[in-house]
């Protein structure tokens, strides 16, 4: 089967075992006239090298004497002396295999068609130069138009990784692709020396017309390159994202905006969670481990709601994030004490709060020509009654929310900074004005009024130093009404 598609693999040295998702994303292949890389030998290549120069031609007694796997020796000497110019096919070091060997690696690079990579996601460029495009073909396209792809003939084994969708337009950006070829070189440094830094301060210096786009600026080809998303136990992130390269295991450049937008790519996040989050027993877990487990969780969870994402709700998503995150640490957790489950309704609460200021943003009300004299209890409470809401307020509500002062409920509604029951109020007079206002078109037995009281007098009472011990039940049961409430809202966002 040859797919319309191209899709690009760089080889690895062995198939990953761990836990992952395969994933193709899409790129903007660019031609350009580029410098060659200018490699540096780690400690492998160095030693086979001398070797070899010494007469021992044999890479069995090579392996022995470096204390290799014959494989592994193969596979340098094969898939990286040899394609550098280092090595012929004979095992004879060629002059430019000495000069490196002897440590005259400082040589003008030549200029050769290469590619660049602009990611055709989020539109930045990667970091990355190739001469060859890996190109690898799917064995076919299942019954849920998922390509399949077999990676192991000897096991059978078969892939069927996420395609992202193109979201970014090609452009042409010389500046940014001279920044991408100075990071290339220097994460291939790092990786030719074992993962060491290495300065460029002594490399071949180079300027910005070395770099010139070459073909046809209009035409760039589509192409999806594999990698994977994994979790690394042992890395603060909770998961990662493969550098398909391979230089180094993973990379921020794929991984950050990626987990800035997972929500708007469900395919994905349901796969992370089905294979990455596995169906076992806390109890079993290492602490680092729970507490990755609980933050890969989170993470997904939030990914569910894509309303999140932007930038305008920054403050909404953390507080979800607290929220979800502590509920789940507490649901599991041995001990609770009484200040982590106040801290839980703490933020239930500010997650409430920044709902309600959300509303008052987004279908705010004129209030210049209110009264300047209080109102009484009676003024409010009849204006509450009256509101055009899909049932009434309960009388224990009333009895409450008419409590509020007119100069508190009139700055909820200007500034939105004040306590939430002034909040809740401005945002409810706001309905008269608004048919679309979410107050008003949701029925009272989802806004559960009563219940929104009971949540802020629990916080109250436990912010308060008031002695009252919480219930630990009740406080999870309050959590996942406070996340449930706001969900109710997501088609209005």
């Amino acid at each position: 089967m040859k797919s319309p598609d191209l899709f690009l693999r760089w080889p690895t040295s062995r198939p990953s075992k761990r836990p992952h998702v395969a994933v193709l994303w899409p790129v903007h292949v660019w031609p350009v006239v580029a410098p060659d890389q200018v490699p540096a030998l780690n400690l492998f290549q160095s030693a086979i090298l001398g070797l070899l120069r010494a007469g021992k031609s044999d890479l069995a007694e090579v392996a022995t004497l470096l204390e290799l796997d014959r494989d592994l020796v193969r596979f340098i000497v094969t898939k990286e002396l040899q394609p550098s110019g280092w090595l012929d096919q004979r095992l004879r070091l060629t002059p430019e295999g000495a000069r490196m060997l002897d440590g005259d690696d400082h040589r003008t690079p030549r200029l050769s068609q290469q590619h660049v990579f602009q990611d055709a996601v989020f539109g930045h460029w990667w970091p990355r130069l190739s001469a060859d495009l890996p190109e690898i073909e799917p064995k076919g396209v299942n019954e849920k138009g998922q390509f399949e792809f077999l990676l192991e003939r000897g096991s059978g084994r078969i892939e069927r990784p996420v395609v992202l969708p193109v979201k970014a337009p090609a452009r042409a950006d010389l500046a940014e692709v001279l920044k991408a070829w100075q990071q290339h070189r220097r994460d291939h440094a790092a990786a030719q020396a074992g993962g060491r830094v290495e300065t460029l301060s002594d490399d071949v210096e180079f300027v910005s017309d070395e770099i010139e786009f070459c073909g046809d600026l209009q035409r760039t080809q589509l192409a999806h390159v594999w990698c994977e998303v994994y979790v690394n136990p042992d890395d603060p992130q909770p998961w990662l994202v493969s550098d398909p390269w391979r230089f180094v295991p993973a990379v921020k450049w794929l991984r950050e905006p990626l987990q800035q937008s997972l929500g708007q790519f469900p395919e994905l996040a349901g796969r992370m969670r089905k294979k990455l989050m596995p169906n076992e027993d806390t109890g079993s877990l290492s602490a680092a481990d729970w507490l990755a487990q609980l933050e890969l969780r989170t993470e997904l969870d939030l990914s569910s709601m894509p309303h999140l994402n932007r930038p305008e709700h920054t403050k909404l998503r953390e507080h979800m994030g607290r929220v979800l995150r502590q509920r789940d640490r507490l649901l599991h957790q041995e001990r609770v004490q009484n200040e982590e489950l106040n801290s839980l309704l703490t933020e239930c609460s500010a997650l409430m709060e920044a709902t309600v200021q959300w509303m008052l943003e987004w279908w705010p009300i004129e209030t210049r020509d209110w009264p300047r004299t209080e109102w009484t209890r009676r003024v409010l409470g009849d204006l509450l009654r009256e509101l055009p809401l899909q049932a009434p307020l309960d009388d224990e509500v009333l009895a409450v929310l008419s409590g509020q002062k007119l100069k508190d409920t009139r700055l909820a509604i200007e500034r939105r900074d004040r306590p939430f029951k002034a909040l809740w109020v401005g945002a409810l007079l706001c309905t008269r004005e608004h048919d679309t206002h979410p107050l008003r078109q949701l029925p009272a037995r989802a806004l559960q009024w009563v219940r929104m009281l009971e949540l802020t007098d629990l916080r109250n009472k436990g912010s308060h130093a008031s002695g009252q011990r919480l219930d630990r039940q009740h406080s999870l049961d309050m959590a996942d009404f406070a996340v449930e409430w706001h969900e109710q809202f997501i088609p209005y966002f």
